[in-house]
């Protein structure tokens, strides 16, 4: 009898738990791919400060895909913004069901900080909402 308590108690504390780790999870900042290049631009420190490590939802239309390594692939954002590439990293899957021209919103698990020295502003871990 003891013991099914005992184990009732640890499964009330592990819900508990998992329940508060969902109600705290940080909301994905919306954006578009011409408001993160336009952030990166004008202050790329504080850009990375804010969008490197943290949930991205983005919307916008996409210009082409292109294949990735290891059955990945990139919906790459096109727009008037010379020196600089937005691209989301998805499934083979997702992008064959992708056609240019088409707006879409994904959601995406941060930016990679590594390519913003050569201009790509790189989203990676993305899934078509």
């Amino acid at each position: 009898m003891l013991n099914k308590a005992i184990g009732l108690f640890v499964a009330l504390i592990a819900f508990s738990a998992g329940a508060q780790a969902a109600a705290t999870k940080t909301p994905a900042t919306a954006v578009t791919p011409g408001e993160l290049v336009s952030a990166f631009r004008s202050n790329p420190i504080a850009a990375k400060r804010r969008f490197a490590g943290a949930p991205i939802r983005l919307q916008g239309e996409v210009a082409g895909i292109t294949e990735g390594k290891a059955g990945g692939a990139f919906a790459v954002f096109g727009g008037p913004w010379e020196g600089y590439l937005v691209d989301a990293a998805i499934s083979e899957d997702a992008a064959a069901k992708l056609i240019p021209g088409q707006t879409v919103i994904f959601d995406c698990q941060t930016v990679r900080p590594g390519d913003l020295s050569v201009g790509i502003i790189h989203l990676v871990g993305c899934k078509r909402r």
